[in-house]
């Protein structure tokens, strides 16, 4: 009998111990189970409230950005809180298990112009991704880099040629030339020998110089022209509107994310190319000018002047530099053209009795038929016409003959090449070769000028827009305190 007692005892004992191992695991459970509800109930919270992102934002440039509905003075961070919490709390109505929330808030969070605007820019280079395919970047990037190459190289021919210093020259020749003339014929008058009043000349003199248009000071006149002036048929039609510089984004002091610890990237030279691609796609420009405040958005990017017109003028001068150097170097490749200026500036350097300058006059001349060409290079271009990157002897529009009446051939000389560029073309190849992060932030002015216009008010800033948010939530589930932290962006 005491051995049947003992048994019982025992049994008791280890029932005990499995009752208080299974009330254990049931505890384990519930918590468990509180705690993925208070983790979906978290990413759900996230996930609602970025679904409340900027309408205007993503339907007119395709990227997301939350913004208070009630614009303030300050980042929405405690007002996106709240509205995390409504959207939470439903959700931790669970049968069977109480939950309250307790304190939280944010403990993190970026903003779209945090690290030179990184969060824009990444996103609008995913968005051409997904339009262009791997395939269509690899060949847009080819074909760019090298005409950008291109580009930069002609560049330095052309600066290396130093348009100002050989003009510099050409006029100290010809001062020379008109100082030696002078003193010949000093010295002719004060010869002895005369009778009856007649003056001996040196047979040589006697004879007249060929008579030779020079073309030079034509050119030197038209270079001090305005430059719209010079390259737009209708200098009357372009947009002075202008901004104050004060209220643009990249002029003032932003706000800052906070401890989100995002690392900043550089642009690869593919993420360049699709940024500048997404900016033509969504900027207007002067061949096709936006609705919004200022009208040539492309050219502001670029050059970031207050006004339409400045920054017209400053885009020109420097398509021009573009053109001067891409076709100074045809020049001095085609022995043709090479033969004519020479031939032009022994003419001249006779016609000045100077034949010695006749190297500098040379050079001179190509420098003027270079600009020139050129002039007409950009009148086509702002008229909608094509350019080529490179010349031919088909495609070349101006004769040596003719740059001195080309004041008269603006309109009549010029002509558009079918394998050429257009301006749309060329200002990409500037997007490509400029400072990306200058690009991005001025591109940021430009959404945020547009966007404040379409919404009517000046509240929207970019710099309360955000992108990502990190909360830490507290929670009460049963007799444990369960702590919680989620985050959630549009970039990562």
């Amino acid at each position: 009998m005491e051995r049947r007692g003992s048994i019982t005892v025992f049994l008791a004992l280890v029932l005990s111990l499995l009752l208080a191992l299974i009330g254990a695991a049931f505890e384990s459970v519930r918590v468990s189970c509180a705690r993925v509800h208070i983790l979906n109930g978290t990413d759900v919270g996230l996930y609602s409230l970025f679904a409340q992102y900027d309408r205007d934002l993503l339907d007119t440039y395709e990227i997301f950005g939350l913004h208070p509905a009630s614009p303030s003075q300050e980042v929405p961070v405690a007002q996106s809180y709240e509205i995390f919490q409504e959207y939470m709390e439903p959700l931790l109505d669970v049968k069977g298990i109480s939950m309250e929330l307790g304190v939280g808030g944010v403990s993190g969070y970026t903003l779209m112009t945090d690290q030179n605007g990184q969060a824009f820019w990444k996103q609008a280079v995913q968005v051409q991704k997904e339009s262009l395919g791997k395939k269509g970047i690899q060949w847009l990037l080819g074909q760019v880099q090298e005409n950008a190459g291109t580009v930069e190289d002609y560049e330095k021919t052309w600066e290396d040629a130093r348009e100002g210093e050989a003009l510099e020259e050409y006029d100290q020749a010809i001062e020379q030339a008109q100082t030696a003339e002078q003193e010949v014929s000093q010295e002719e008058m004060e010869e002895p020998g005369q009778e009856d009043g007649l003056v001996s000349v040196p047979a040589e003199s006697q004879v007249p110089a060929e008579t030779v248009e020079n073309p030079i000071q034509t050119i030197r006149e038209l270079m001090k022209m305005g430059i719209l002036q010079l390259v737009l048929e209708d200098p009357q039609s372009v947009s002075w509107t202008s901004v104050e510089k004060g209220q643009l984004l990249s002029e003032r002091t932003l706000e800052k994310g906070f401890a989100m610890g995002v690392r900043e990237e550089d642009m690869s030279a593919s993420d360049r190319l699709l940024f500048g691609q997404y900016l033509l796609e969504r900027m207007g420009n002067y061949r096709n000018p936006a609705s919004g405040m200022m009208k040539n958005q492309l050219e502001y990017i670029l050059c970031g002047k207050s006004s339409d017109g400045e920054n017209l003028k400053a885009t020109a001068n420097q398509l021009l530099l573009i053109r001067e150097g891409m076709n100074f170097a045809y020049l001095l490749s085609d022995p043709a053209s090479r033969a004519q200026a020479s031939a032009m500036a022994a003419a001249i350097a006779s016609a000045f009795l100077f034949p010695p300058a006749a190297a500098i006059i040379e050079k001179a001349l190509l420098l003027c038929w270079a600009f020139g060409e050129s002039v007409l290079d950009l009148r086509e271009l702002f008229a909608g016409g094509k350019i080529g990157l490179w010349k031919s002897e088909q495609t070349w529009q101006l004769s040596l003959d003719n740059l001195i009446h080309l004041p008269q051939m603006l309109d009549s000389g010029r002509k558009s090449d079918s394998e050429g560029m257009d301006y749309r073309q060329y200002l990409q190849i500037l997007l490509f070769l400029r400072s990306q992060d200058t690009q991005v932030m001025r591109t940021m002015d430009q959404v945020e000028l547009e966007i404040q216009a379409r919404k009517g008010e000046t509240g929207f800033r970019l710099d309360h827009c955000l992108t990502a948010l990190e909360v830490s939530v507290e929670v009460q589930a049963q007799s444990t305190e369960l702590d919680v932290t989620r985050q959630y962006g549009y970039v990562f």
